[in-house]
């Protein structure tokens, strides 16, 4: 949310009629690191790392990803395409294929940090509600949303985190008077995932975009 508020201006501009909103843990995170550098070993796993290609490894093009992970600039990308419905993205070959799920098992560490501090504290959560605050004084409708994540994903987050987390959603619906729609564990156990806090840009997984349709079209009747 951060990030995004310094957009909040430019998506107004464009005076959209509706926004749809996904978030998560890792929206809302407050990781502390005491190293005057970052530990690779914590941007290697961490959830919001690109995507990786599962069938021909390429050290410097990793390299180079970690390098722009940590600096923040673009990715280098060696195999992606675009579609027509979907302007904004590109997409690669490993996010079209769907990852077996014991490799998703093991894709990251049990020991993750997710570090959430309480909503009236969390700088995230106050700038969220305050972008959400700003496009509903311009009349614009809100759709929020908890993406979903595979079931690895969701069993190594610690409780009081989990607690923590959905402290948070009641406290932005609370003050935003915005229902978020749950669909965080609705596909948990299902073989669609890429990796385990992305579905796969696949045929195979539609039940997701269908499910955002359908929220989309209830929320433009009501």
């Amino acid at each position: 949310p951060t990030r995004r508020i310094k957009l909040g201006d430019e998506m107004l501009s464009l005076k959209p009629k509706l926004v749809i909103w996904g978030i998560s843990y890792r929206d809302f995170r407050t990781n502390i690191h005491e190293n005057p550098l970052p530990d690779p070993k914590y941007f290697l796993y961490e959830p919001t790392l690109s995507f990786l290609p599962d069938t021909t490894f390429n050290p410097k093009l990793i390299t180079l990803n970690f390098i722009r992970d940590v600096f923040g600039i673009s990715k280098v990308r060696n195999d992606t395409v675009s579609f027509s419905n979907t302007p904004f993205f590109q997409y690669n070959d490993h996010q079209r294929n769907i990852v077996d799920d014991k490799l998703l098992r093991n894709e990251y560490p049990a020991d993750i940090p997710i570090n959430l501090e309480e909503p009236t504290k969390n700088l995230e959560v106050k700038t969220l509600v305050s972008l959400l605050h700003k496009f509903q004084q311009h009349d614009v409708k809100v759709i929020l949303y908890l993406t979903p994540l595979q079931r690895h994903y969701l069993e190594i987050i610690p409780e009081k985190q989990n607690l923590t987390f959905y402290s948070t959603i009641s406290y932005i619906e609370n003050q935003t008077n915005i229902p978020i729609y749950n669909l965080q564990e609705k596909y948990s156990d299902a073989h669609i995932w890429v990796n385990t806090s992305h579905v796969a840009f696949n045929e195979k997984s539609m039940i997701y975009s269908e499910d955002i349709t359908k929220i989309i079209l209830d929320e433009l009747d009501s």
